[in-house]
Parts: C-alpha cells; sequence; structure tokens
C-alpha cells in the first residue's frame, strides 16, 4: 500500500488490534455503549412522570426547566404512578417521529 508504514514491533501492533477487535465487539453486543462513553450524561434531574395512556409501553417526564423526556416504562421503579416527582438521568437520543436529536430518560427512582 503506498504510504503506508510498516509496524515497528509486531508484537504491541497486534496487541493494539486485539484492543480495538474487544472494543468494537462489546460496541457490537450494546449499541448504547458507545453513545453513553461519547456523549455527556445529564445526572439526578428532577422532574414529574406523565403517563398520558397506561396502554402504552412508553412516557414522558417534565422536568423542572419545563423540557420533556421520552422514557420507557421499563426504566420506571416498581409502583410508580402519573404524576409522580422522580429524580432520574438522560442520555442522548434520536426522536424519530420529530427527526431531532432528543434526551430519554433512564435509571429513574422516585423521591
Amino acid at each position: 500500500m503506498a504510504g503506508s508504514v510498516p509496524p515497528a514491533n509486531f508484537k504491541t501492533t497486534l496487541a493494539k488490534c486485539r484492543d480495538f477487535w474487544v472494543r468494537s465487539a462489546e460496541e457490537e453486543m450494546d449499541p448504547r455503549a458507545r453513545m453513553l462513553r461519547n456523549e455527556k450524561i445529564r445526572r439526578d434531574l428532577r422532574g414529574r412522570l406523565m403517563i398520558a395512556k397506561p396502554d402504552r409501553p412508553f412516557c414522558f417526564i417534565s422536568s423542572e426547566s419545563e423540557d420533556s423526556y421520552f422514557c420507557l416504562k421499563s426504566e420506571l421503579p416498581q409502583g410508580a404512578t402519573d404524576r409522580d416527582e422522580v429524580v432520574f438521568d438522560a442520555v442522548p437520543s434520536f426522536d424519530r417521529k420529530k427527526n431531532r436529536q432528543s434526551w430519554k430518560a433512564v435509571n429513574v427512582r422516585t423521591t
């Protein structure tokens, strides 16, 4: 290959490759791993749980700053009900309906 530099040490190069392969495999198994490592996480936000449609697998959390966060009901603690005050973390997400970046509530706890 034109312009390529041969490795100085085969052992070192092989170790670097193995490290890359392991990290790639971990990300492939858990697609959130890369996102969580590369993006900022908003921690310990406060808000109010808004369960508009009980039959849907998702809900929203309205934060004190008037922002709204998408949340899967599987992230909610047992016994959480509509209008409960909660503390949560937010991770970057993508809103397919609005076709833009957004935030998703995770690690939801009642106060």
